[in-house]
């Protein structure tokens, strides 16, 4: 049960400080959308990430079928979000949910 709470609280956490953060339209769509941050602060907004086999992450715009939109390296999304999470002092459990999250859009073969 605590487990579950610290998670949890790491969610509302990171969620609180992200929604904040000032930054380009489109990485603020992959906020949104990764972290399920509401209200969608941006127009696309992004309703699905995937990550391809060379490690790019493509996001498909609501209401389309398709993954039309290149939004960056799985990599570079790593680094900026510990990034993010190392200037605003977050913790060790907000570090790891941030990892989690990046670690659950899900693999495809192509875009």
């Amino acid at each position: 049960m605590e487990i579950g709470s610290s998670k949890a609280t790491a969610l509302q956490r990171v969620r609180y400080h992200l929604s904040r953060l000032q930054t380009s339209p489109q990485f603020t769509a992959v906020l949104d959308c990764l972290f399920e941050l509401s209200p969608r602060r941006t127009d696309p907004s992004f309703a699905e990430l995937i990550v391809v086999a060379d490690g790019l992450i493509f996001a498909r715009k609501r209401g389309e079928p398709s993954f039309g939109y290149f939004v960056g390296r799985r990599d570079d999304l790593i680094v900026n979000l510990l990034g993010f999470v190392t200037h605003l002092r977050l913790g060790t459990s907000d570090r790891l949910y941030v990892l989690d999250c990046i670690d659950a859009i899900p693999r495809r073969g192509a875009a």
